[in-house]
């Protein structure tokens, strides 16, 4: 019998949610460094980064290339869990 392995990959950078929808509104980088901590302390063995908008939320591509420069940077230093991206936008 094979044993598998559940591998948690963290969802909560998403601005679906209420605490990411803030720090991007507040562009906290703080806040999302909180988001990851809390997420690599819960075993999430990956990050996933989503900063694109919603239904009530529009973010253009250019505020999200414009911030990832300051935003991937403050999350590796919160924590070494790896980012991995989710945006429909790109293609």
């Amino acid at each position: 019998m094979t044993v598998t392995t559940v591998q948690i990959i963290g969802d909560q950078i998403n601005n679906a949610y209420g605490r990411a929808h803030r720090a991007w509104e507040a562009r906290d980088t703080a806040k999302y460094k909180e988001l990851a901590v809390m997420q690599a302390n819960r075993g999430a063995v990956a990050l996933e980064l989503n900063i694109d908008g919603t239904a009530r939320l529009s973010v253009r591509m250019e505020e999200m290339l414009a911030f990832l420069p300051s935003l991937v940077p403050a999350i590796q230093e919160a924590t070494d869990v790896p980012i991995c991206f989710d945006n429909p936008s790109v293609v």
